[in-house]
């Protein structure tokens, strides 16, 4: 919602809504194709936005740090558990891991691919540039459900399989 909510903010600085510029009123780059306060208003929210995708992946690697120590802490403390078994849970996570900070990265560039593009076609009117954006959102918040259901699906998959070869090796 928050995502639907600051693009349509950007539909709006480029159907000629007047916002405030930048607060120290310098004047910033433009982007490309725009030109003027509009184009300084959305190299400003292009600036901001990116700050705020930096601010929400370092918080989400500290978590993830946090998460892994607690689960290797476990690890340890599990006896029945081979070191082999615990290594493959810590990889998994590790991987998982990988592919969700991936895949937050595509999306944000495609989020940013996406604003830039908005802003800079001239022929669209406001109400177009609105389903444009409603419709973009929806495609990601699918991606998004899919994304996350192929990852609790691994999980479980690979849950399960650690649990079949405890039961084989006993």
């Amino acid at each position: 919602m928050k995502n639907l909510i600051g693009l349509a903010v950007v539909a709006g600085l480029t159907a000629g809504l007047s916002l405030p510029l930048i607060a120290d009123n310098t004047t910033a780059p433009t982007a490309p194709g725009v030109g003027g306060a509009k184009g300084a208003r959305i190299a400003a929210f292009e600036k901001k936005r990116e700050e705020k995708f930096a601010e929400r992946k370092a918080e989400m690697e500290k978590r993830y740090e946090a998460r892994l120590a607690e689960i290797k802490e476990k690890l340890a403390k599990a006896t029945r558990l081979t070191d082999e078994e615990k290594q493959q849970i810590i990889n998994f996570i590790e991987t998982q891991h990988k592919e969700n900070v991936s895949f937050r990265q595509g999306q944000h560039e495609e989020t940013m691919k996406f604003i830039e593009e908005i802003a800079s076609s001239k022929d669209l009117t406001k109400e177009q540039r609105q389903e444009k954006v409603k419709a973009f959102f929806e495609k990601q918040k699918s991606e998004n459900k899919a994304h996350h259901q192929t990852q609790l699906s691994e999980d479980k998959s690979e849950r399960e399989k650690v649990r079949a070869e405890r039961k084989d090796g006993k």
